[in-house]
């Protein structure tokens, strides 16, 4: 109202000093029509709004008086309608936002069909590869090879399914008898226990005719008898072997890692000095008794002092036989397209399922008219949504 009032020409007023500079120019009949059109504006203004507000109040009652009242279950009229229904209370009990069993009490003002198919392409490429592989001769006779020919040009056996696993095809009467290079066809090669010498050292003495007395475990003397003749207790025996058994046990595996070069201490050894009197060990001499081996050597076990082995490329023959085979590996690789138009997003069909209606496989190469590095075994399947 302020803003129409210093729109109009005829009012000069200076909001400083509150006072009209040249007076209002002009009659009170044109002051009277700006306040009737201000007041016009005003109650239209709240008209709208009275009536903005009354739709909201009603609206709310609607919906109150929705939620107030049971609904009602709603019965498919048609098969389609039943599908519908079914997916759609599938949907609304898997998310908590939705009303569940939405599909029962929905309202179904229009039903749309559209007929959607996926066509899906599944090849199967296969590659060839030659190698050659060498066997033992077994003293078979081989005759002249043929000439050797493209991995291509080999009729090998069809291959049943589309995942189809890495096959192994040995090609006949193309064997040749080569020398063995790893023995110089010989037959044999140097034992690899002994390195040829036909004896190791002996693992027991290392090779010092000599091992240390087990009874006194080096030390030359043992503890001597309890004095008086006293004998103990049947069950005190029994505890002293049991402890001795065990404390041998522990020290042979003390010594054996001792004699790795790790200087481990064995805390269950002790010195029998420290608990009485003492005697000389009777089956030893200075802690050393003599070793079964008598020059601290083996005879070897692997060749048995032959000093020589048959050779394992060639199982000692000095001879391979050479053969040649076709490996085939196979790659499956899959197109899927969708045919038909649908308000129904692509990626969403894609995630749908569907009835397989055809289904066909074919086998034939990929270029017909080119030299051939691959085949493909095609298989084609169309599924409606």
């Amino acid at each position: 109202m302020g803003d129409e009032y210093r729109e109009n020409d005829n009012y000069n007023y200076d909001p400083h000093t509150h006072e009209q500079k040249d007076g209002f120019q002009g009659s009170s009949d044109d002051l009277d029509k700006r306040i009737e059109d201000i007041k016009r504006l005003v109650v239209q203004g709240a008209n709208e709004a009275q009536q903005r507000i009354k739709r909201v109040v009603d609206r709310a009652g609607g919906y109150w008086q929705q939620s107030q009242t049971t609904p009602m279950p709603h019965q498919p009229s048609s098969v389609e309608e039943h599908r519908i229904r079914q997916l759609a209370n599938m949907w609304s009990n898997q998310n908590w936002r939705v009303a569940r069993e939405l599909g029962t009490y929905m309202d179904v003002r229009s039903l749309r069909t559209d007929e959607v198919w996926e066509v899906t392409l599944e090849t199967r490429w296969e590659t060839r590869t030659m190698e050659i592989v060498n066997e033992p001769y077994q003293g078979r006779n081989v005759g002249m090879p043929r000439p050797l020919l493209p991995v291509w040009d080999y009729q090998l056996a069809d291959v049943v399914g589309l995942k189809a696993p890495l096959t192994r095809t040995r090609l006949n009467d193309l064997d040749e008898v080569v020398s063995c290079t790893n023995c110089n066809s010989t037959g044999h090669v140097l034992c690899s226990n002994c390195n040829g010498r036909g004896w190791i050292v002996c693992p027991e003495c290392k090779g010092r005719t000599k091992k240390r007395c087990t009874t006194c475990r080096g030390r030359g003397y043992i503890s001597d008898v309890a004095p008086g003749g006293e004998k103990k207790p049947f069950f005190q025996r029994q505890a002293d072997t049991l402890m001795r058994s065990v404390s041998g046990k522990f020290s042979d595996a003390l010594d054996g890692i001792r004699q790795q070069g790790v200087p481990v201490p064995n805390p269950m050894d002790t010195d029998p000095a420290s608990k009485g009197p003492v005697i000389p060990c009777p089956d030893c001499v200075k802690g050393e008794m003599p070793c079964t081996c008598g020059n601290g050597k083996r005879v070897c076990d692997v060749c048995e002092g032959a000093r020589m082995a048959l050779c394992n490329n060639c199982a000692g023959t000095g001879k391979l036989v050479r053969h040649r085979e076709i490996v085939r590996s196979f790659d499956l690789r899959t197109q899927a397209r969708i045919v038909g138009e649908s308000v129904i997003p692509s990626q969403y069909l894609e995630k749908s399922h569907g009835d397989l209606v055809y289904s066909a496989e074919i086998t034939e190469p990929l270029y017909a008219d080119a030299p051939l590095t691959r085949y493909q075994t095609m298989c084609g399947a169309l599924r409606w949504r």
